[in-house]
């Protein structure tokens, strides 16, 4: 559904979001089921309102937020986790509700967790910038949780990934 958005609408339509948390709550420990999962989630709300609205509504930032907890030594899922937190980071209520229910917390120790990680490095600093975009509250809550220090420490280990560091760059001063 990535490269199309009339099927990413109609999967939405027709319960493809709620099938895809339903999934991760009931088999919250299966580590494979919960990176699809994820996945499904970024393609799902890329580029579709509706479906981050539906993710929303549908408690899908407590549960993302509670499969980035329980896999925080998971590269991979951290890494798709982050990405599907900066795609559904696109207007002030969504962003508010991903950093009010842990979201800007478990970017930063998915950061921290994974510093060497370029690609969760990047789309952490990426989610971070996005989240930062929104407004007052939602940035003095990731201050609070570490993401400019997170970004730092990002900038500081990966000097020479330009995507990494522009990222965290965008991320810094959008705080």
């Amino acid at each position: 559904s990535y490269g199309s958005d009339h099927v990413r609408r109609r999967v939405g339509e027709r319960g493809g979001m709620s099938l895809a948390l339903d999934a991760m709550k009931c088999h919250f420990e299966n580590e494979t089921l919960q990176l699809h999962a994820c996945t499904a989630i970024t393609y799902l709300t890329h580029n579709s309102i509706d479906n981050r609205y539906r993710f929303v509504e549908a408690n899908g930032v407590e549960i993302l937020v509670q499969t980035m907890n329980n896999f925080i030594k998971k590269m991979k899922i951290q890494r798709q986790a982050c990405w599907a937190i900066l795609t559904l980071a696109t207007n002030d209520d969504v962003c508010l509700s991903i950093v009010a229910n842990g979201g800007g917390a478990a970017l930063v120790s998915a950061m921290m967790e994974h510093r060497f990680d370029a690609g969760v490095q990047q789309f952490g600093a990426w989610a971070l910038g996005n989240l930062a975009d929104a407004d007052d509250d939602v940035r003095r809550r990731l201050k609070i949780h570490g993401a400019l220090e997170v970004c730092i420490i990002c900038m500081e280990t990966h000097p020479d990934d330009l995507e990494v560091m522009r990222q965290a760059r965008t991320a810094i001063n959008a705080m």
